[in-house]
């Protein structure tokens, strides 16, 4: 009979791997999840960003303790550079440092973004789901050039040709 070692002996390698077994409701990742952070496991930033905008991560949040959150929330915060990037909302510009949770939410599905942007605006929306929209707060926000935020040609044309939330399909019927 093969034995497993204890909660306390067994270290996951990585979040990622200890985010897995927390999904399937392994009993060594939910009792680690309840007590304090395992300190000897990694948490690489950019895995975490993968993770925590993962549509599976939800189910799992709630499973951790207050020292987890914590520990996952600074390694993003203070490991995640995000430009300050301009954006549209209707006619109006703001920056993403001025954005709020629902700003950020609403903008994100009525703009078509360059991957690299969307996947930060990803990031933020994630982090507002599970921590909070104060959490927002503590990321900061670097100067960038918004020649990523100018749209293709092609992504200009189907802005065009989206309807928006107001209309109904019916209006674009001929």
């Amino acid at each position: 009979m093969e034995e497993t070692a204890s909660p306390s002996e067994r270290a996951f390698a990585t979040v990622w791997e200890f985010a897995r077994a927390l999904n399937r409701l392994e009993p060594e990742a939910l009792a680690l999840a309840r007590g304090g952070v395992d300190y000897r496991m990694t948490i690489d930033s950019t895995d975490l960003r993968k993770l925590v905008t993962t549509f599976w991560v939800r189910s799992v949040f709630p499973w951790l303790s207050t020292d987890w959150r914590d520990r996952m929330l600074d390694v993003l915060v203070q490991n995640v550079t995000i430009p300050n990037y301009s954006l549209r909302q209707g006619r109006r510009t703001l920056h993403l440092n001025e954005a709020t949770f629902e700003d950020l939410k609403q903008i994100v599905t009525e703009t078509i973004f360059p991957d690299a942007i969307r996947s930060d605006l990803q990031l933020l929306i994630a982090v507002g789901t599970l921590w909070g929209e104060e959490a927002l707060a503590r990321f900061e926000f670097i100067q960038s050039s918004d020649a990523g935020l100018k749209p293709s040609r092609l992504g200009s044309l189907l802005g065009a040709l989206r309807i928006t939330s107001s209309e109904s399909p019916a209006d674009h019927q001929h």
